[in-house]
């Protein structure tokens, strides 16, 4: 609007997601992405950027858990790509509730899967579901991220 060019540095993502136009990641001195913040929230280049933006972070684990059947790479889903369940509606992750964090409108599901990973999942604030409960966790596979070894993004 001004007709400027600012260069921020700020090591505060929300920040800079809510000020910039593009955003330039570094890692180690090192330029990771790029980009517009919302290309490099939803198709971040690699592991490091994808964990650096959003709030809360991603959800990494290794694809089979989630997947049967799938090749062996890491597997990223943002909170708010998890739907939780009552465990009777099934989904593709079982686990046990251990904590719902209100937040107003919104509420945060920390969920310990029965591989035991600690996943957070964005609910309604109304979810009537309790911490100490089974319950379920269902995704589409085709909104997941895909991260190699190296931590590389992969294309589905």
């Amino acid at each position: 609007q001004l007709g400027s060019t600012v260069l921020y540095v700020t090591h505060d993502q929300a920040e800079a997601m809510t000020l910039a136009d593009r955003i330039v990641v570094f890692n180690k001195g090192r330029i990771e992405q790029v980009g517009a913040p919302l290309t490099l929230y939803r198709q971040p280049a690699n592991r490091f950027v994808a964990e650096f933006l959003g709030s809360p972070r991603i959800n990494l684990l290794p694809s089979r858990q989630a997947l049967p059947g799938a090749a062996s790479h890491e597997l990223g889903l943002r909170p708010e790509q998890l739907r939780l369940r009552p465990s009777a509606e099934g989904g593709r992750l079982a686990g046990e509730l251990q904590l719902l964090e209100h937040l107003g409108d919104v509420a945060y599901a920390h969920v310990r899967t029965d591989d035991g990973a600690l996943l957070v999942a964005r609910a309604p604030a109304d979810t009537p579901l309790r911490g100490g409960e089974r319950v379920a966790l269902d995704f589409d596979p085709e909104q997941a991220l895909h991260f190699d070894a190296q931590g590389r993004r992969l294309e589905p």
